[in-house]
């Protein structure tokens, strides 16, 4: 049986990860037009557990951000529980079905099982980076692996993490970026309110590869919300 790293995610990483796993399966059972759904065998009504145990989480998570309380942390830490028991079972009975591909699996940020060698444990790649203004209260991320010309994420990789927030004071570690999204190709890019033009913007990233595993960090760059 594979290993459910994503389980053991930091909180703001299982926040991503989630988001993440939700759009994908919601692409792959969504009938489009009158084309049928790429995955018919999903249970629906597990999936709608996923999606309110996914809502519980986000609530108390969102709340916890807002207001580090004790109170909050606890109901942070709870509803994260119940969001684990909920999708571990559902990623075991579901996503292992035998038409779905390894390379799908790793776009959901789900673990495959036996081929997965131990080097792609360790994720090794840095993201080399840089920023371009698309539009008014929108920024294009420009990314790639760091030494290299090729703007192709590394194989087997879902993608580049890269969180961001628009703060008063360069922050000391990227942990303290409170907004992220697993961007799967290069450019990303990133909306702002009105309210935030003129302010200044602080990006890191990291490669996350298909067992939800982290690389190094960049250095925090800065862009002003145009």
């Amino acid at each position: 049986m594979a290993r459910r790293y994503y389980l053991d995610l930091p909180d703001a990483q299982f926040d991503l990860w989630l988001n993440n796993f939700v759009s994908f399966v919601q692409t792959k059972i969504t009938m489009v037009g009158s084309t049928p759904p790429e995955w018919p065998f999903i249970d629906a009504d597990d999936f709608e557990e996923v999606k309110n145990a996914q809502t519980d989480w986000k609530t108390h998570f969102t709340a916890f951000l807002a207001s580090p309380t004790t109170s909050n942390r606890t109901g942070k830490d709870e509803a994260k529980a119940r969001t684990k028991k909920v999708v571990g079972p559902f990623v075991q009975g579901n996503l292992y079905h035998k038409k779905i591909t390894n390379a799908e699996r790793i776009s959901a940020g789900v673990p495959v099982r036996d081929i997965v060698r131990s080097v792609h444990i360790i994720v090794t790649e840095l993201v080399d980076f840089f920023f371009r203004l698309k539009g008014i209260r929108e920024i294009e991320v420009h990314f790639k692996v760091a030494g290299s010309d090729s703007k192709a994420r590394p194989t087997g990789y879902t993608g580049a993490v890269i969180v961001w927030d628009v703060l008063d004071s360069p922050p000391a570690r990227p942990q303290e970026l409170k907004r992220h999204a697993l961007a799967t190709k290069s450019p990303h890019v990133l909306a702002f309110d009105e309210s935030e033009r003129g302010r200044v913007c602080y990006v890191a990233m990291c490669w996350e590869n298909g067992r939800a595993i982290q690389g190094g960090w960049t250095e925090i760059y800065s862009a002003i919300v145009p």
